[in-house]
């Protein structure tokens, strides 16, 4: 009898390392579902008891349950796609998003510059820095269409913006931070104007990247709306 219950509690920890491999490929395959780089924005959401927040990015495969009066307006930003949303539940695609039992209220697109104004992880961590004297080999180019962007990125309370192409200009930048450590510099709130066609370096913190400003980047002082995908350049998710 004692061989037997020996062998019984054998076949049992085999069983449950059996389980347990098989419960971590699940895990590691949902988590390889989602995409690497985020492909929407959280513009504006009104969703009772929900913790998304306005300016976070959203990767393809989630989902958000809106209930019946929830709203939501997101911008992708691979297609430069913009949406509002009411009610269901929102499922995140590579370029607009899957709406059941709800209604979208409007889908246009906008001018931005689509996968330019986001880095990649393998991009972000090809950026990082070790010093400042200590730059790395190559620097990832972001792009922006707007002259006054509104850049994105994690526990930077500051930004160093230098111009590279023309006028040695080297500004220091304060920045917003939440608590969740996402930290926003809007250079429009800050009264900084870019140079349309102008080539800028920035140190965010351990980051260093460029960023190209379109030579058809609109003057900021017209009376035209910008649209937020227009100014966003994120750097850190």
């Amino acid at each position: 009898m004692a061989l037997w219950r020996f062998v019984n509690v054998i076949l049992l920890l085999a069983a449950l390392a059996a389980v347990a491999v098989v419960g971590a490929a699940g895990t590691a395959g949902a988590a390889a579902g989602l995409s690497a780089t985020p492909v929407a924005l959280v513009e504006e959401i009104a969703v009772p008891g929900t913790r998304v927040a306005i300016f976070d990015t959203l990767y393809q495969g989630e989902r958000m349950e809106l209930g019946e009066a929830g709203r939501v307006t997101l911008g992708y930003l691979q297609s430069c796609v913009q949406e509002r949303i009411l009610g269901g539940t929102v499922i995140v695609g590579r370029e607009q998003s899957e709406v059941i039992d709800g209604k979208l209220l409007e889908r246009t697109t906008v001018a931005c510059a689509g996968g330019a104004m986001v880095l990649s992880r393998a991009q972000l961590q090809a950026s990082g820095v070790v010093a400042l004297r200590a730059p790395p080999k190559t620097s990832a180019t972001l792009e922006s269409n707007s002259r006054q962007p509104l850049i994105m990125t994690r526990k930077s309370p500051q930004l160093v913006l230098s111009r590279t192409d023309g006028p040695r200009e080297r500004l220091t930048l304060e920045s917003q931070c939440r608590e969740d450590g996402r930290c926003l510099t809007d250079l429009a709130e800050l009264g900084v104007t870019l140079e349309p066609g102008a080539i800028y370096r920035i140190q965010a913190g351990t980051h260093l990247v460029m960023l190209k400003v379109a030579a058809t980047a609109p003057d900021p002082a017209g009376s035209q709306p910008v649209a937020l995908l227009e100014r966003l350049v994120i750097i850190h998710p």
